[in-house]
């Protein structure tokens, strides 16, 4: 699995600490066995994978943090909760109905464990790909309000919209500059429209050159991008753009270059 390096305490956007949210949420799709073996070769004393219904993720944990990763929709029945498209109310305002009970389903179990991971005054990272993206920002939400858990900071791969204008607009002033969300070109999901939710968190976005913006990218670049992918990387270009696997590959190029 090779060196795992993070900053654990660099709260500002960091390529280093991009690339090892992304190792982390592309972890949490293998199976427990892959990912206490990858945990201890990292230098993770301490490591738990958790499932609940279709949903599932890990956290791991050493002297310097907690890191908490998401995985994105797998199967068939990841979609349900990604269709549920009504309101609920979370700590920080209305958001996807589906997502929101998907986060839930890890209490009061999660917060507890990672009380326990918390030993020795570790900081909290969060992140996850696709639906695990979601589940990173509504469960740092509930962590923060609902149980005093300072989050350090949230990276997200190819995550959906979450929530209405103002949830975006609170969960901006509780969480400033500690969400990075990553699009890669014509991601289908973080591309896809989802009534009345709206994205949060600073863009990072990888064009099809594989360069990699910081913000929105000028709308010519977007444009050119939906015209190139489908001659570049084939006709489905928006999922294959969606996986976790290419998010980490450009990020290893990123951090080599």
């Amino acid at each position: 699995m090779g060196d795992f390096t993070f900053k654990a305490r660099q709260y500002e956007f960091n390529l280093v600490n991009a690339f090892g949210c992304a190792r982390a949420s592309l972890l949490a799709y293998e199976d427990a066995a892959v990912g206490n073996r990858a945990a201890t070769e990292w230098g993770f004393e301490k490591f738990e994978a958790f499932t609940r219904d279709q949903h599932s993720g890990i956290v791991l944990g050493n002297a310097d943090m907690v890191l908490i990763a998401f995985r994105g929709t797998d199967e068939r029945a990841d979609w349900r909760p990604n269709l549920n498209i009504l309101f609920k109310r979370s700590p920080l305002g209305f958001v996807h109905r589906g997502f929101m009970q998907a986060t839930e389903l890890f209490w009061p179990d999660l917060p507890q464990r990672i009380l326990e991971f918390c030993d020795e005054d570790q900081v909290i990272w969060v992140t996850g790909h696709s639906l695990g993206g979601a589940l990173a920002v509504l469960t740092a939400a509930k962590l923060l309000v609902e149980h005093d858990l300072a989050i350090a900071g949230l990276y997200t791969f190819g995550q959906p919209p979450v929530g209405t204008g103002g949830f975006c607009t609170t969960f901006e002033k509780r969480f400033s500059n500690r969400l990075f969300r990553f699009v890669n070109h014509t991601d289908a999901v973080s591309d896809a429209p989802i009534l009345f939710r709206e994205h949060v968190g600073e863009v990072r976005y990888f064009d099809t050159s594989g360069a990699l913006w910081e913000g929105e990218p000028p709308w010519r670049v977007s444009l050119l991008d939906h015209m190139r992918a489908p001659a570049k990387f084939g006709g489905l270009a928006q999922f294959a753009a969606h996986s976790m696997k290419n998010y980490a590959e450009l990020l290893a190029k990123r951090i080599s270059e």
